[in-house]
Order: structure tokens, then C-alpha cells, then sequence
């Protein structure tokens, strides 16, 4: 088995992996394993499996490493010319070739995160947190009715869509930035947004960018829980 996955497979696996990286589009995500026989680690420490997936292709290609290093990311996206769509992780920055495109869905995950509940776990109404998702969702809905349109036709209709949205988006971000809140969630959301507001508005230079990294995401999640969907 062993002599059969070196002879025939590996190959295979670092075909996936050179014609990955020939895409001008990558997803990326990264998700904590552990590994309970690995010499040198103790069976409860940490390990890393990371993920690449093209866009409209759907292949993706896996790795483990032992850290979440920046070293990792190196090798894994060394002779990558593109744009890398991901989470706000730092090992990805500053990567030779590479220009970031970060995940509108973190941002809504962090106001809908700091929406208060009631009693029954309902949503309190006319929250900033549940502001904050809406903005969220316009751009989605935005997205959504882009899917028509060729990749060469979008930067042009989200600058005339999208664009505007954006604008609101960042006058309400320092707005809300600028009141006092008690609710720490919602000044980690505003926080986050304010920081990664480069790389949140990538999206606009190419058609070809999504907004999310979902489909990234929901790959690589079977190692962190342990569930293989029928999908």
C-alpha cells in the first residue's frame, strides 16, 4: 500500500497541487488536527491540515504540517501569481505573488456574533450588530444578482453597485467606531472590519474575485469535525 501510494498516488497528488497553483484564483483555509502518534509531538498538541481550492473547478488539494507556521503557507503557495482568497490570518501576508482577498463572511459571522439575545435566544431588535449583518447582506444580494453577468462584465457593475455600499458601510463602521458600546463582540466586529478594510474591497478589481470563502471552508471542515457529508 504504502509502495503503491509513493509509485502512483503521490504523483497524482502533486499534479493537483502544480495545477492549482497555474489558476489565477485560490481559496485558502487552514484547520486544527490532531495527530496522536507523531514523533516528537506529544498526542495532544496540535497539528495543521491546510486547504486549496480553485473557483469555478471545485479541486481542491490538502496538506498537513505540523504548525500553522508562516513557513507553511510559503511552501504551500510558492510560485502562486494570483489572488488568495481567505481568512484575516496573518501567515498569509506579504506571500511573493500573491494579493489578498479576504471573506465577507467572517465579517458578518462577527456582527451576527454581537447581536444581544433575549431571554429565549431571539435576536433584541435595532441592534448595531444586526446593522452591521445588514450591510453585510447587501453585498451578498448584490453578488447574487451578478452571477449573469461574465467575470469581465462584474468590476464594472460592482463599482456601480457595490461601490456605494461600501462607502455607507465604512461611514457607518466609523460611526459606530466612534460611540462607546459595552458589548465587546461588537467592538471585536468593528475591530476586525476597520483593520482588514484593504483586503475586504479586493473584490473590486476582478470579476473572477468572490466575496466569500465558504466553499474553501466547508472542504476543509470534515477534518475539524470529524464528518464526511454525503456532498
Amino acid at each position: 500500500m504504502i509502495r503503491c501510494s509513493e509509485e502512483y498516488l503521490l504523483p497524482i497528488y502533486e499534479r493537483i497541487h502544480q495545477e492549482l497553483l497555474g489558476c489565477g484564483i485560490l481559496h485558502g483555509d487552514e484547520t486544527r488536527i490532531q495527530c496522536n502518534r507523531e514523533p516528537g509531538k506529544k498526542a495532544s498538541s496540535g497539528s495543521f491540515m491546510w486547504g486549496i481550492r480553485s473557483g469555478r473547478e471545485e479541486a481542491v488539494f490538502f496538506y498537513y504540517a505540523r504548525s500553522r507556521a508562516r513557513k507553511e503557507a510559503e511552501k504551500l503557495y510558492r510560485g502562486f501569481q494570483g489572488y488568495l482568497v481567505t481568512d484575516a490570518y496573518t501567515g498569509y501576508d506579504s506571500l511573493d505573488g500573491i494579493c489578498r482577498a479576504l471573506c465577507w463572511s467572517h465579517v458578518r459571522r462577527y456582527y451576527i456574533d454581537s447581536i444581544p439575545l433575549d431571554s429565549c435566544g431571539k435576536e433584541i431588535s435595532g441592534s448595531k450588530g444586526a446593522e452591521g449583518r445588514e450591510w453585510c447582506d447587501r453585498l451578498f444580494q448584490i453578488e447574487k444578482n451578478l452571477k449573469a453577468f461574465p467575470s469581465e462584465k462584474r468590476p464594472q457593475k460592482r463599482q456601480e453597485l457595490s461601490r456605494p455600499v461600501l462607502e455607507g458601510f465604512w461611514a457607518w463602521v466609523e460611526e459606530a467606531s466612534a460611540k462607546y458600546t459595552a458589548n465587546e463582540s461588537l467592538k471585536t466586529a468593528l475591530t476586525y472590519t476597520t483593520n482588514q478594510r484593504k483586503y475586504l474591497e479586493t473584490f473590486l478589481e476582478d470579476g473572477r474575485i468572490p466575496i466569500s470563502n465558504n466553499d474553501c471552508e466547508a472542504s476543509i471542515r470534515p477534518f475539524a469535525t470529524g464528518f464526511l457529508s454525503e456532498k
